[in-house]
């Protein structure tokens, strides 16, 4: 099946939509699956770091928020949960293996499974997981966060804690706020 790529600002009016149906779960997710976009406006804000992986703000409202991540090999997030929040991202570039965990009886959560996802590849709602590049080539997501957050929980696997994080941003595209 062709995708048919929409323009950044299509994207954002198709989602405003959602936002007010309290983005239903079926469309979002057929809505990523079947839709490209187009990278061409907003590349100059994207970059790669060897520290860690980049965030990038390309739009924020109170109802949503598209974030590109750009991932250099070997880079991976922590274990992290996204606050009951509904979100989704789709891998634009490359190949991902996402950990997801479900909640066990004590605070730190159960390994559920693994997934290699290729370049395509719609995730959503995701809950707790642990997203990472474990291959050799960089790769480039797009995230989807309904109700934004600012603070994430983060699950310290070997310790048996959980802590807050405070989100950032490496770039702000500000042609689409």
């Amino acid at each position: 099946m062709k995708k048919q790529e929409l323009r950044l600002n299509q994207v954002i009016e198709q989602l405003t939509i959602f936002a007010q149906q309290n983005f239903p779960v079926d469309q979002v997710t057929e809505f990523f699956t079947t839709t490209t976009v187009s990278l061409l406006p907003i590349n100059e804000h994207l970059f790669f770091s060897p520290l860690k992986y980049t965030r990038h703000l390309i739009y924020r409202s109170l109802d949503f928020e598209l974030v590109y991540m750009c991932w250099s090999p070997g880079q991976k997030s922590p274990v992290h949960g996204h606050e009951g929040e509904k979100c989704w991202f789709r891998v634009e570039q490359g190949s991902l293996r996402i950990v997801n965990y479900t909640m066990s009886d004590s605070s730190v959560p159960a390994q559920a499974s693994i997934d290699i996802v290729q370049q395509g590849y719609v995730d959503g709602p995701a809950d707790i997981h642990l997203v990472e590049n474990h291959t050799t080539e960089k790769a480039i997501t797009l995230h989807l966060y309904a109700r934004p957050f600012d603070v994430c929980d983060v699950y310290d696997m070997k310790n048996y804690n959980v802590s807050k994080k405070k989100l950032t941003y490496d770039s702000i595209c500000s042609s689409f706020m």
